[in-house]
């Protein structure tokens, strides 16, 4: 049987000051419980190491959209008109939850002006006020791609288009999305 090389320590354990050798370290391999030079600077989710991806150009992949698991949810509503607040679009939402990407259309052929709102147990919070359209501009087209709030731990929780007719009552529609975090 052949002998194997003594292996010369290169760190110390700064507890006990014994000298540590260097492990041995692929892609792929647990971290856990090994000494290595800094060479794989990344995990994936189970802690093992992996190499950074990177693009044709040899420049490191960046994505500002996470894989996580998201459910959309989607409502549509009309009012026939209404010079005071009217809600147009609820939402139904989960207690406990993270909610982003807002996307929202509202439409009227008379002036008109709309908010969101997230209802947390009957307490009011404004997320996007003063949306107008109306004569010259009959949608508006709403786009929130880094809106995010987290749901209220108790009581109804509820996302909202909420609008009101300005100087005459005509019907005012909305469309509401959103993605619910899982």
């Amino acid at each position: 049987m052949a002998d194997l090389r003594t292996s010369f320590t290169v760190l110390e354990d700064v507890t006990t000051q014994a000298g540590l050798a260097l492990h041995k370290v692929a892609q792929g391999d647990a971290l856990t419980g090994k000494n290595a030079i800094a060479a794989l600077i990344a995990k994936d989710p189970a802690g093992n190491l992996i190499y950074p991806v990177t693009n044709s150009l040899g420049e490191l992949v960046v994505s500002t959209e996470s894989s996580t698991a998201a459910a959309l949810l989607s409502e549509d509503g009309t009012n026939v008109g209404s010079a005071s607040d009217a809600d147009i679009v609820t939402l139904t939402l989960q207690n406990d939850m993270t909610y982003r990407e807002l996307e929202a259309v509202v439409s009227c052929f008379r002036d008109a002006v709309f908010k969101i709102v997230h209802v947390d147990d009957a307490v009011t919070n404004i997320l996007v006020p003063g949306v107008r359209c109306g004569a010259g501009s009959l949608n508006a087209v709403l786009n929130f791609k880094t809106l995010e709030f987290v749901t209220g731990s108790t009581g109804t929780q509820e996302l909202k288009i909420i609008g009101k007719n300005l100087n005459a009552l005509a019907t005012m529609d909305g469309v509401l999305s959103v993605k619910e975090i899982q």
